[in-house]
């Protein structure tokens, strides 16, 4: 496969009908916008396409397997695994909603969940409504499989009271949509999707692959997935979100893992235009291959470096515990710690809610953290002041080298 590309140039400024060949997945349909303006929409076969197992893809499913599998066992041998889910659910709703445009930092987020003002509060909505509405979809697991109700639920929760709002939040589209520069219009789109009539029928058929049970590895099905529902775009907002929480609902659904802690968007940022290109190849050429073994490779290095994460957290968990052990207080202590690794920001207010105790107490616990070299002050002449784990912090948003796999 050819190497992957940070800053490749796009494919095309637009798609024309002649782009699409005989080898594409689908077919085309007249569609127009509001304004009466007509261009070709493209419509998806149903799954599932033709595949060719070359070496190449073999082998990255076997590391993709195997990835998964060391990170699934290692967080059924923690004692709170949804301790450290937190932190990468966070990473991936940072991630995930730089793409759609966002500038929240993790930072940021966390201070915004402490109660702290935001640089800005319409971005950081956004993310914690990104992190609520994964953990809508991973409670309704229990009870719904992923389906276009769950998928609709999810959406809702995603995109109720942030920019896009006004956009049917957990409804699907009812009118056309395009991928592109708004200014240049739809017959300059670099994607035009199904119009509605064709979505629902599309998205219908999805449902059923979904719950269908086909002679193919769930890691490869969800790539084919992801795909589909790209192409579908069945919202009028928030799709590409939306999207990628599917792979992680999909992957606690199918038992890859117990809990949700693999997140691919941050690899997707790192190679936006390769991906945006492999998904558009196969529209127009039906190349399903370079996509699979991106999506494959995707999965292996994601779950390799959230392993390295994790790790590093148990570390600094036993380490903080040891600094703390022969303190009086060491009970207490260690749940503020534990609290800390959910969130790395924290208050005296905040210690006294947690633990049910004065803020005199809650200060003096803050006090012990410090001479610990665990918490540092953030703020001195805000009321009341804050306090973050810095080295807490710095596992969690530290760049991935996807580089080094």
């Amino acid at each position: 496969m050819h190497a992957l590309t940070r800053n490749r140039r796009a494919l095309e400024t637009f798609v024309r009908h002649s782009d699409f060949t005989t080898s594409s997945p689908g077919h085309l349909v007249p569609a127009a916008t509001l304004d009466g303006i007509y261009c070709p929409a493209f419509v998806p076969d149903p799954l599932l396409p033709a595949i060719v197992w070359s070496d190449e893809t073999v082998d990255l499913l076997s590391q993709a397997d195997r990835a998964l599998s060391r990170l699934e066992g290692r967080s059924a041998a923690m004692p709170s695994p949804s301790l450290l889910s937190q932190p990468m659910a966070l990473r991936e709703s940072v991630a995930s909603s730089s793409i759609e445009g966002t500038t929240s930092n993790i930072a940021e987020v966390y201070q915004f969940q402490i109660g702290a003002s935001s640089r800005d509060p319409d971005d950081t909505r956004e993310v914690v409504n990104h992190i609520m509405a994964l953990r809508h979809g991973m409670n309704r697991l229990e009870t719904l499989p992923v389906s276009k109700r769950l998928i609709q639920e999810v959406h809702e929760k995603l995109m109720t009271d942030v920019r896009g709002g006004d956009r049917r939040p957990g409804q699907f589209r009812d009118h056309q949509v395009f991928i592109g520069s708004r200014s240049a219009g739809i017959e300059h789109a670099r994607f035009v999707p199904p119009p509605p009539p064709e979505m629902m029928t599309a998205l219908n058929e999805l449902e059923e692959f979904l719950h269908s049970k086909p002679n193919i590895p769930d890691l490869v099905q969800l790539a084919l997935i992801h795909y589909q529902f790209e192409t579908i775009h069945p919202f009028g907002d928030g799709n590409g979100r939306i999207g990628r929480l599917l792979i992680t609902l999909l992957l606690c659904e199918r038992a890859y893992l117990t809990h949700p802690l693999l997140y691919l968007s941050n690899y997707f940022a790192e190679y936006r235009q390769e991906y945006m290109d492999l998904l558009l190849h196969i529209s127009l050429r039906g190349e399903w291959e370079p996509w699979i073994q991106f999506f494959l490779r995707a999965v292996k290095v994601v779950a390799t470096d959230t392993l390295s994460r994790i790790e590093n957290l148990l570390a600094l968990q036993a380490d903080y515990q040891d600094r703390v052990r022969s303190d009086t207080t060491a009970a207490a202590l260690f749940n503020v710690i534990d609290h800390l690794f959910g969130v790395p920001f924290i208050t005296a207010p905040r210690i006294s809610s947690i633990q049910n105790v004065s803020n005199q107490t809650a200060n003096g616990y803050i006090r012990r953290l410090v001479v610990a070299g665990i918490l540092s002050e953030l703020t001195v002449y805000t009321r009341p002041r804050i306090y973050v784990a810095d080295d807490i912090l710095n596992v969690i948003q530290a760049d991935a080298d996807f580089s080094d796999f």
